[in-house]
């Protein structure tokens, strides 16, 4: 029974799920094998930052100047960022925010009252369950196969799009565009187009031509996720971005949460982005080189779009039942289907960010578990 103290939204159980327990038990032994980790801090993939602490930067430290949203600076080199996806975007229509998340709860905040409803993809990572509770918003589920359903949905405020998407790497194609543009104008739909993972993608996304927000971060493009540093950038017609950059202003005045002295430093590290993001996009590579040398014919792969995952089916698997004998007969740590929304039950997920080493032997050890 909940405690009467507390906020409904929580009424849901709070426990550990039968994998976490499981995996904790033996995570810290040396043989163990997290193939789901996707913390570039965490497999070798940092950087030394103290080169970007020098003097000059520094000296800054000692003043503060907030500012809605966000340092100036900062945002110009944001912008300059897109150029290469030929886009044009406006530092003035750019916020900053502290983490992703922080940026989908502000728009949240920004269009919806409670019990609105908004619209969130799937296959997809399960955070946009937990944004949208927290918000006292109702959910509502889509397949981009399936767009179609979409035109007797009624109601709806946004329309979350996630491109790359997580775990499948996908993003719209010209026809999908086409189609979700129809859907927002049809249905007064804005469309909040999460695209973290832009750098990680064998297609460049396109903007979509409704009224939209487009969302980036160093988490994800820099492999950075300690500095908190996100944004977000409106686009549409005149009114709606100059009356949505309004009140996103009061929002963000409200909080100021973005940290100094990560905007400061990350100025400059915007400026050598290349050498974060190749590092990054090295690993990727070269996980995936040996899995499709390596892995067994009783597992597929979805062919790698972008991100930082793959996904493998296959007859043999078992979603969760899969995942805890993994553990206890292999000691690896894969992602079950179920938790990204699978359709069926023959899915598992992995990370591609995991030290090529420990990837390669967690691969052998799935190869030797399917060819029982």
């Amino acid at each position: 029974m909940m405690n009467k103290n507390f906020s409904k939204k929580f009424d849901y159980a709070i426990e550990q799920t039968e994998v976490s327990i499981l995996w904790d038990k033996i995570s810290n032994e040396p043989s163990s094998i997290d193939l789901t980790i996707s913390n570039p801090t965490s497999v070798g993939l940092e950087l030394d930052l103290r080169q970007y602490f020098n003097p000059k930067i520094v000296e800054k430290f000692s003043q503060y100047s907030p500012t809605a949203k966000g340092n100036f600076e900062l945002r110009n080199e944001i912008a300059k960022c897109y150029s290469k996806y030929g886009r044009i975007v406006n530092p003035e229509d750019i916020f900053l925010t502290s983490g992703s998340s922080e940026a989908i709860s502000f728009l949240l905040k920004l269009y919806c009252n409670p019990n609105d409803k908004v619209l969130v993809p799937i296959p997809g990572y399960p955070l946009f369950e937990y944004l949208v509770e927290l918000e006292s918003l109702n959910i509502e589920y889509y397949r981009n196969t399936k767009l179609d359903l979409l035109y007797d949905t009624n109601d709806a405020k946004i329309i979350f799009i996630v491109q790359p998407s997580n775990p499948c790497g996908t993003i719209l194609s010209s026809e999908e565009i086409l189609q979700m543009e129809e859907l927002c104008r049809n249905k007064n739909l804005i469309a909040v187009v999460d695209e973290v993972f832009i750098d990680y993608s064998n297609h460049s996304p396109k903007e979509i031509d409704c009224n939209s927000i487009y969302i980036g971060g160093f988490s994800k493009s820099l492999g950075l996720p300690q500095l908190k540093i996100s944004w977000l950038y409106f686009k549409g017609t005149k009114e709606f971005k100059k009356s949505s950059i309004e009140r996103m202003e009061i929002i963000t005045d409200t909080y100021l949460s973005v940290n100094q002295i990560s905007q400061t430093i990350g100025i400059e590290l915007l400026k050598n982005k290349s050498k974060f993001t190749e590092r990054i996009q090295t690993r990727i590579q070269n996980n995936l080189n040996f899995i499709e040398k390596r892995l067994t014919s009783k597992v597929n792969f979805q062919k790698y779009l972008g991100g930082w995952s793959l996904v493998l089916q296959g007859k043999e698997i078992s979603d969760e039942n899969t995942v805890l004998t993994l553990i206890k007969e292999k000691k690896i740590l894969v992602h079950p289907g179920y938790l990204f929304g699978f359709e069926t039950a023959n899915y598992l997920v992995i990370s591609l960010l995991p030290e090529e080493k420990k990837f390669m032997e967690g691969i052998e050890r799935l190869n030797e578990f399917f060819s029982v």
